[in-house]
């Protein structure tokens, strides 16, 4: 995930959000409340999951938090609602930049979800299939 949406955005300071996104072979580390974090976090997630970032979206996701961060003169935490306004402008100038649409991005999200969901099913399918072959020996 880019985490370039606006559902995205707000979405990742949920403790139970993030506790059902979390995908699955994916090392089970707490996120801090704090955003840098919370990106550093999504960078190791991605980088586990094999997802690239072919529009450098990472860098500015970060430069655009250094920004934020330095208006503000500390760090960016989710429930700093002036800060994660800041952010959000930062994002949809990022978004503008690289040509992306609200309606894509959730369009991209929902392509993103449904390949990790076939995955788990997947291996779901391949787990189940060798535990009945064991159990049949």
């Amino acid at each position: 995930m880019l985490l370039l949406s606006r559902t995205s955005a707000r979405a990742w300071a949920s403790p139970r959000f993030r506790e059902a996104h979390q995908p699955a072979g994916v090392s089970q580390r707490r996120i801090r409340e704090d955003v840098r974090s919370f990106l550093e976090e999504s960078r190791i997630i991605r980088r586990q999951l094999g997802v690239e970032d072919k529009l450098g979206a990472e860098k500015l996701m970060f430069a655009a938090l250094d920004s934020v961060e330095k208006k503000l003169g500390k760090a960016l935490v989710g429930d700093d609602v002036k800060g994660m306004a800041l952010l959000q402008e930062e994002v949809n100038a990022i978004n503008k930049k690289l040509g992306l649409k609200d309606g894509e991005l959730e369009a991209l999200e929902q392509q993103l979800e449904t390949s990790m969901a076939k995955t788990d099913i997947a291996a779901f399918a391949s787990e189940a299939t060798e535990k009945i072959g064991t159990y049949k020996k």
